[in-house]
């Protein structure tokens, strides 16, 4: 969460250093977007990897049920 937050601080700064006048950089939006991807992707691969071992676990406890 903490770091979502930082994400949205850094793009906001970006943007801002992006589109004020006489601004040499074009660019600096792209760090926060990037904290935003990397955030998202860890997110994803944690809940992809709970999922399947909850699976493992349901199929486990079955097996233990039927005994």
């Amino acid at each position: 969460m903490l770091l979502c937050i930082a994400a949205l601080i850094s793009l906001g700064l970006g943007l801002y250093q992006t589109f004020r006048p006489g601004s040499p950089n074009k660019l600096e939006w792209i760090e926060g977007v990037a904290i935003l991807a990397a955030v998202a992707i860890a997110t994803i691969a944690q809940s992809l990897n709970d999922y399947q071992k909850e699976k493992q676990f349901r199929k486990l406890n079955t097996k233990v049920l039927e005994l």
